[in-house]
């Protein structure tokens, strides 16, 4: 969810220190093309090492240095027309020529510069240095309208985050070819937060066969939403998450739903008088988190109107159709090994998510263990989780 955690390294690192305008139209170019390739950053492993510490993830399985590339790519939107997106490739400065590969999913963020091919200043650039470091090739999704991809960002849209997740996987195969490199074709799949349901979407697409030259090697969700409308709402309407957070996440999500599934008929339906006005505003790609959270007030009752708070608790129409489209992440029966990771402690992503994907999986016949990572909050369980994860994968493909 939002990157609250900032640490600036802008001696050790600068982003776009190549060009720095807006990436070419598709113009149609099918899914998965890699249209453009930069590189923005050249780090030793002292560097990578020194950047994942910064934010408190453990750095001792660095073991390299990184090249960062920005792919532009085409991929679809989410009525399925053409359009394109921007994402992240770290190839690890190693002599090996096949590399083993992971995708990494972003949690939330509003501002589109906070992007991993636009900011390594964060948990999620941290994040896919420490896979990076530790020798994988590491394929990092902006997802839809964020980063340089144009319009606005679908959040918690769960189709587009799988396809564009799976073409930039796919553009950077061709992107290490050209470099007489090989990316192997089984992907190690995790994310964080809204990464993590984006994790599972990329997870399933891969399994289903969507690219016949890609398989699924490895899945490992870390703390996301997963069941909005039976876990998440009802966590947040009874106040066991942090109301500030909540009205963040509800704001955000309503304000990406509504162009897909027409969710209310008016702001003033949805937020209280001023808030109806204020709220598109804050969500349209140019405000950090810091200042949104800043921004909002901290109850519920002070953003929404009366009758929406109700609707939140016995949703309908395009709210419902939303919830029901988009909350089906682990209505799946994943075939490679699975780890789902959550803490009971989170104050922004309810801990009964996870235990809904693990149920939902189970009813599909797949025994998946829960990782419960004790009362850590939100952030606290995606820094024990990551390494986690990496140690988990070291020994997969050993």
């Amino acid at each position: 969810m939002p990157l609250r955690i900032r640490r600036s390294l802008a001696a050790v690192l600068t982003l776009g220190c190549v060009a720095v305008a807006p990436p070419p139209s598709a113009d149609g170019a099918d899914r998965g093309t890699l249209l453009k390739a930069e590189r923005v950053a050249r780090l030793s492993r002292g560097q990578t090492a020194a950047h994942v510490k910064a934010v408190t993830l453990p750095d001792a399985r660095v073991r390299y240095g990184v090249d960062a590339h920005r792919l532009t790519y085409g991929t679809i939107d989410a009525a399925g027309a053409p359009t394109t997106a921007t994402g992240f490739v770290l190839m690890p400065r190693n002599n090996a020529r096949r590399l083993r590969t992971v995708s990494y999913a972003h949690g939330t963020m509003a501002r589109r510069t906070d992007a991993p091919s636009r900011s390594l200043d964060g948990l999620a650039g941290a994040a896919a240095l420490l896979f990076g470091g530790a020798g994988y090739a590491t394929v990092a999704p902006d997802y839809l309208g964020l980063g340089y991809g144009p319009g606005s960002h679908p959040y918690m849209h769960l189709a587009t985050e799988g396809s564009a997740s799976l073409d930039l996987l796919r553009a950077a195969h061709t992107f290490a070819q050209q470099r007489h490199r090989l990316l192997d074709t089984g992907a190690l799949v995790t994310g964080f937060s809204q990464g993590a349901v984006a994790a599972m979407a990329l997870g399933r697409l891969l399994q289903d066969g969507a690219e016949p030259h890609l398989r699924l090697r490895a899945l490992a969700p870390m703390s996301g939403p997963y069941d909005v409308e039976h876990a998440e709402l009802p966590a947040m309407l009874a106040g066991r998450l942090d109301p500030i957070a909540s009205n963040y996440y509800i704001s955000y999500v309503l304000h990406a739903w509504q162009p897909i599934y027409h969710v209310f008929d008016a702001p003033s339906d949805v937020w209280k008088r001023e808030w109806d006005v204020r709220v598109p505003k804050l969500f349209d790609g140019r405000h950090d988190d810091e200042a949104i959270f800043k921004a909002l007030p901290h109850r519920l009752s002070q953003l929404f109107t009366p009758t929406f708070r109700a609707r939140l608790a016995q949703p309908d129409g395009g709210l419902l159709a939303a919830m029901r489209a988009n909350d089906v992440a682990c209505n799946w029966a994943p075939m490679a090994p699975i780890r789902v990771y959550g803490a009971r402690g989170d104050d922004q992503v309810a801990f009964a998510n996870a235990e809904s994907c693990v149920a939902d999986l189970r009813v599909h016949g797949v025994d998946a263990r829960l990782h419960d990572l004790g009362k850590l909050d939100h952030f606290g369980s995606m820094l024990a989780a990551t390494p986690r994860v990496l140690a988990w994968f070291a020994h997969l493909t050993r």
